[in-house]
């Protein structure tokens, strides 16, 4: 099957990013839904970055360790406040 793109310039990451976030738009809405229902939306988050694919950047990495100890090594219950940083 021929993409659309062909014969032409291919999208740029921007465009493929957006593509991207379009697709993972109802399945965020469903995660977003649930984690409120459970009383901590805020324990949802995603990190989207164009260009990287598969990869793990820096920046997701310190994303990652962030998140963990805001809300694994305060101890928080699900649904209280985190631990002041």
């Amino acid at each position: 099957m021929r993409s659309a793109w062909q014969g032409g310039s291919a999208p740029s990451p921007a465009a493929r990013l957006a593509r991207q976030v379009e697709g993972l738009q109802a399945p965020l809405a469903a995660a977003r839904a649930a984690y409120a229902a459970a009383g901590c939306p805020e324990r949802l988050q995603a990190l989207l970055q164009a260009g990287v694919g598969h990869s793990v950047t820096a920046d997701m990495d310190a994303a990652v360790d962030a998140f963990f100890d805001r809300w694994l090594l305060s101890g928080a219950a699900p649904g209280a406040a985190a631990a002041p940083r």
